[in-house]
């Protein structure tokens, strides 16, 4: 047997890239024909019309997805081939939720699957992945200071991770066990509490420290939130049931601005919605916009609070908005 003494092309890559480079080689990896064969996938068929989506379909094929030049530059490993693995090929997992670190170098990204994906928001590599339980992973949090993230899942329970190296080393801390579906959720600017909302919009408190529910909410009536992401809350009452729009509104959305002076909003017709916050009275006035067909899935303040990205639900539609003075 001959003795091998020449490195691959891309050997000196990081180990993802390098990883999905030699799957993409042998034409063997994570596909919606593979999945099926495992039995993880109810067709084998690729979003693009074709019946079965290959390795070498996606490639060399597939109108969404295919690689530019010839195969053969997989084997050499070149700079083309290196810019399509890394900005062009579909993460793994369906994501539902993500969050930015705040240093602002990792986003973090939650899955159907209950994986947690850390990627680099420069170059959108994924570096990390975690498997944190087996449910949909519905949101996720930094705590200020980025050495904590909450995980909150579709099994109502809430996964602490200590965070280290940036935002791209993760170990797991603890576990906070609830029962019901967690659909948003807040860290307080102390890193003590945790408020989240259920599927059926009910709002819990959580304190970090005993890993149990604040039974009391007065207690935490007074408690300053990192973030407003919630839809109900002691300063958002005022979203629910105001006199300016049809009761059956039903807010799917919320966020609150850096400078904690203007909360956007929402709704599951389709409305977004700018209220002052805090917004505690029905009577609260709001400049609106019709925006989507459906439900406002998310709605989010940018860190400069001048910009505001909306995404659709059904519509899959996303829009950047900006803020002006009238």
């Amino acid at each position: 047997m001959p003795c091998i003494d020449q490195k691959p092309p891309g050997f000196e890559l990081t180990r993802n890239t390098w990883t999905t480079l030699n799957r993409i080689r042998t034409s063997s990896g994570r596909c919606a024909d593979s999945l099926y064969r495992w039995g993880k996938a109810l067709t084998p068929k690729c979003d693009c019309s074709a019946q079965r989506q290959t390795v070498r379909h996606i490639v060399e094929e597939c109108p969404r997805r295919r690689f530019p030049g010839v195969f053969d530059e997989f084997l050499n490993a070149s700079e083309n081939v290196l810019h399509y693995i890394n900005n062009t090929l579909d993460v793994s997992f369906e994501c539902i939720s993500l969050c930015f670190h705040p240093f602002g170098v990792a986003l973090a990204v939650g899955s159907t699957e209950g994986h947690l994906l850390i990627i680099n928001s420069e170059t959108g590599i994924v570096v990390n992945t975690i498997r944190v339980c087996g449910s949909p992973l519905n949101c996720v949090g930094y705590n200020p200071t980025g050495d904590l993230i909450a995980i909150a899942s579709q099994n109502g329970s809430i996964y602490l991770f200590r965070v280290s190296r940036d935002g791209y080393s993760y170990k797991k801390s603890n576990k906070i066990r609830g029962a019901q579906p967690l659909m948003q959720l807040d860290w307080s600017s102390d890193s003590n509490f945790l408020q989240t909302v259920t599927a059926d919009y009910d709002l819990s408190f959580w304190d970090v420290k005993t890993l149990s529910p604040e039974k009391s909410p007065i207690a935490v009536k007074d408690v300053k939130w990192f973030t407003h992401n919630s839809t109900v809350g002691f300063l958002t009452a005022g979203i629910w049931n105001n006199r300016f729009y049809p009761m059956t509104s039903i807010i799917s959305t919320a966020s609150r601005s850096a400078a904690h002076d203007l909360l956007i909003t929402g709704d599951t017709d389709g409305y977004l919605r700018l209220f002052r916050y805090p917004c505690i009275s029905p009577k609260g006035e709001y400049n609106e916009e019709k925006v989507y067909s459906g439900t406002v899935a998310c709605a989010r303040f940018l860190f400069n609070d001048r910009n505001v990205v909306t995404v659709g639900g059904t519509d899959a539609s996303l829009m950047l908005w900006q803020l002006v003075e009238e």
